[in-house]
């Protein structure tokens, strides 16, 4: 089932210090710095190697064309990148391995802060984004009740510049690439549930402002709220039997609870297994 299509137009995080001004292909200088970025963000161990990044020409070809020497040394024009020219193809070096170019941010654009840039072409928005599937059978009932809500929580404008984790998921809500799912202890796993702490602020539900409350772990928390309530945990058990889970699983655990003025909407497959 497709659930999001490919956007028309996207955000990527850059580095907030960097200007695009003289450069030949702007558009093609920010998705290098994206791919850089997401990958020394990404790997725990970049720190260790002075921030270098081993990307290869195919991966280059890929992003920027065969071209790509020209986006590059623009890059190291302006100083915004440096280059390791250091490679091996064979193997026999003291490494015992074959490896590629490296790059790396220069120090004055390290400092963690990022903006957005805008992709409008349909050929640079296909290697950031992707159509989005979702599996009903997966998600269940709850599931596919919280992700048809989706469309109405909004993102109010935060921080033009902030780190890259906050900047990556903003990114990923103004583009449209809403998704969801439940991993192997079918937890609920959403864009809205994977907000960094920060950005939880900006979240806004139906115009109104929300508090989004972080209750992992909280059992004895979660138990005693219900034994409140009379009716409700026959209502949440109904709900999961639906889901086709069986209603004793107390492994499974909410991992967000979003409140309104309103009411309240938890994770009631979730919340079966503790009743």
């Amino acid at each position: 089932m497709l659930y999001r299509s490919l956007p028309n137009q996207c955000w990527i995080p850059v580095p907030a210090a960097c200007t695009f001004t003289g450069l030949s292909d702007a558009a093609k200088a920010a998705l290098f710095l994206f791919w850089l970025a997401r990958r020394t963000q990404s790997d725990p161990d970049c720190l260790k190697r002075g921030y270098w990044v081993n990307i290869g020409s195919t991966k280059l070809r890929e992003l920027l064309g065969g071209q790509y020497k020209v986006v590059i040394d623009e890059l190291v024009a302006l100083g915004v990148i440096e280059v390791n020219d250091r490679y091996s193809s064979s193997g026999a070096n003291r490494y015992g391995r074959s490896f590629c170019k490296s790059y790396r941010f220069a120090k004055p654009h390290r400092d963690g802060l990022y903006s957005l840039f805008e992709l409008t072409k349909q050929s640079q928005i296909k290697k950031v984004c992707a159509d989005r599937y979702i599996d009903p059978l997966r998600l269940g009932t709850s599931g596919m009740h919280y992700a048809s809500h989706f469309d109405s929580y909004q993102l109010v404008a935060g921080p033009a510049n902030a780190p890259y984790w906050e900047q990556s998921t903003r990114a990923l809500w103004m583009s449209g690439q809403a998704f969801a799912k439940r991993c192997d202890y079918l937890r609920y796993h959403s864009l809205v549930t994977q907000l960094p702490r920060q950005t939880r602020s900006l979240v806004r539900i139906g115009g109104a402002e929300a508090s989004l409350v972080d209750i992992s772990a909280a059992q004895p928390l979660l138990i005693g709220m219900l034994s409140q309530q009379p009716g409700l945990a026959a209502q949440i058990r109904q709900t999961a039997a639906g889901d086709g889970r069986a209603a004793t699983n107390a492994s499974l655990l909410p991992t967000i609870i979003c409140c309104t003025k309103s009411g309240c909407a938890i994770g009631c497959s979730e919340m079966a297994g503790l009743l």
